[in-house]
């Protein structure tokens, strides 16, 4: 096999590289931990919002509850007052009376509102409770999908290892000069730089045009060593 033939074993074995690679980089899995990581965004946000609902509700509450402590310290203190001092003016004894009973309303209204708190917590609770239950589903998905994208990347990636070993073996008889301009022409032409031609036709244009009879016969008659071009597409040519 003269080297411009083993330049096409070249070029077919690049162009399944870069569709392994392809495939390799758009692997259904990838798209589906992306998707995963969206929802766990989305998830954490939620989480973050419900939480910081939770805190206010709950710094609330405890600002309620610590009124109702300081209110029955001096609903105490008052009844002390009450009962225990030998308190015998009974028009005293009456105002103290009833700024315990206004103190206990005060008491009752403030434990209404923590009852309405509580009733406001619960399913801020049960959602969070909800959201944590979903993150741990997702993640448990994203370690199944993740073990299913390694191991076809493994997979891929031995496929890219054989044929680069089979790629660096055709290459290695063919002059740098000609891989070098290879190379640059795959770059500009949409990953082909070389191409076969026969009966008139270079394989490597888009259109597949047939050559005009004397650009046909210029070419077949070149040295078997020259670099031919088409002059369509400007990819290597090698007659077939």
């Amino acid at each position: 096999m003269g080297q411009f033939e083993a330049l096409l074993v070249v070029q077919e074995l690049d162009t399944t590289l870069d569709q392994l690679h392809h495939r390799k980089a758009n692997l259904p899995e990838r798209a589906a931990l992306a998707e995963h990581e969206r929802q766990l965004e989305d998830i954490d946000r939620r989480r973050s919002d419900a939480t910081g609902r939770r805190d206010d509700l709950g710094r609330q509450s405890k600002r309620i509850e610590d009124e109702v402590a300081l209110l029955d310290e001096k609903i105490t203190t008052e009844e002390d007052k009450l009962y225990k001092s030998g308190m015998t003016s009974a028009k005293d004894a009456q105002l103290l009376q009833e700024e315990i009973a206004s103190l206990r309303r005060h008491k009752s209204d403030l434990e209404d509102g923590i009852i309405e708190l509580m009733e406001q917590i619960e399913p801020v609770d049960a959602e969070l409770a909800s959201l944590a239950e979903r993150r741990s589903a997702v993640e448990a998905e994203m370690a199944t999908v993740g073990a299913a994208l390694d191991a076809n990347e493994a997979e891929i990636d031995a496929e890219i290892g054989e044929i680069s070993e089979r790629r660096a073996g055709e290459a290695a008889d063919i002059d740098p000069g000609l891989l070098e301009e290879y190379a640059k022409l795959r770059s500009q032409l949409d990953g082909v730089g070389v191409a076969s031609f026969s009966g008139g036709r270079c394989h490597g244009c888009p259109l597949n045009l047939l050559h005009p009879a004397m650009e046909t016969d210029r070419i077949n008659h070149e040295p078997a060593d020259a670099v031919i071009h088409c002059d369509e597409c400007s990819r290597i040519l090698v007659r077939v």
